[in-house]
């Protein structure tokens, strides 16, 4: 997956820069996976480095979710609890992978977490949350859509007030969950309310 070019573009310009390192980190990391199949055994110095790499991208998406929850209580975007839910459950499931990863160096495990589990979710998330979002901020800024601000402001209204259909990230993350052993406290917080969809195309 190349960044920018295949990655949904949003109304904030920073969201999108982060979208693409995210994207450019979990390529990185596949890239180091593939290196492993190719050995007859894991060396130390792989197991640290995907370690590492990792740990890079937890940080970078723990960073990206506080400036994107920042803006949200700046503007009081109405819907930011839902929103970040989903920020917690990944980042969640994302860090039990990683300790996975660190306790058994299960190759493949990691690999499908990196190549399906985490991007569609990442795409799935800015095609829909994401991008409401940033209408709505951008919209209460004032300086996005201009003269056509009451009719984008009904437009997201809209958005916001749907019932969202499950999506097949929704079953692949609740499977992390329970491989995981999840804390109760996580547990709560399952696909109904987080809402973790794929659907595309919400803002015509």
């Amino acid at each position: 997956m190349t960044p920018s070019h295949s990655t949904p573009q949003v109304a904030i310009d920073f969201m999108n820069e982060d979208h693409d390192v995210i994207l450019t980190l979990i390529q990185h990391t596949k890239n180091q996976l593939v290196a492993i199949d190719l050995a007859e055994s894991i060396p130390k110095d792989m197991v640290h480095n995907i370690t590492q790499s990792m740990l890079a991208l937890i940080q970078h998406c723990k960073e990206h979710f506080e400036r994107e929850e920042s803006l949200m209580q700046q503007y009081h975007y109405p819907n930011r609890d839902e929103h970040l839910q989903e920020h917690q459950l990944i980042l969640s499931v994302t860090e039990e992978t990683l300790t996975a990863w660190q306790e058994n160096h299960e190759v493949k495990r990691l690999k499908q977490y990196l190549e399906i589990t985490l991007p569609t979710w990442l795409i799935g998330h800015i095609d829909t949350m994401d991008t409401i979002t940033a209408l709505f901020i951008a919209g209460s800024a004032g300086d996005f859509y201009g003269d056509n601000l009451a009719i984008n402001d009904t437009r997201i209204e809209k958005e916001l007030n749907k019932s969202y259909p499950k999506g097949p990230v929704n079953e692949q993350l609740n499977k992390e969950k329970r491989i995981n052993r999840k804390p109760p406290a996580m547990q709560k917080a399952d696909s109904q309310n987080s809402k973790l969809v794929i659907t595309k195309g919400l803002i015509p």
